[in-house]
């Protein structure tokens, strides 16, 4: 059964920066406090290392949900501010 595992993560924007660890980038601690993958997206929310309250928030859209292949488009919410996003694959 496919299920999605988040590894790494680093998020700056507004001056704010947040990552799982050193490896990824400097910024705050976060951690994953929950991850769905489905057939047409991907929901991602990072929480603090407490998991008291959301950081960060990815809602990420296939741009080919047929293929669910990269890239994905998407919003990511870091301190209450929405901002446009794309991931692709290295």
């Amino acid at each position: 059964m496919p299920v999605l595992h988040i590894i790494g993560a680093h998020a700056a924007a507004g001056g704010k920066a947040y990552t799982t660890g050193p490896e990824r980038g400097e910024g705050e601690p976060f951690v994953v406090g929950q991850a769905f993958g489905g057939d047409e997206d991907i929901m991602v929310d990072f929480v603090d290392p407490n998991f008291e309250s959301i950081l960060v928030s990815l809602r990420l859209l296939w741009e080919d949900e047929r293929e669910q292949e990269w890239p994905l488009n998407g919003t990511m919410t870091l301190d209450g501010k929405d901002y446009a996003v794309r991931c692709g694959a290295d």
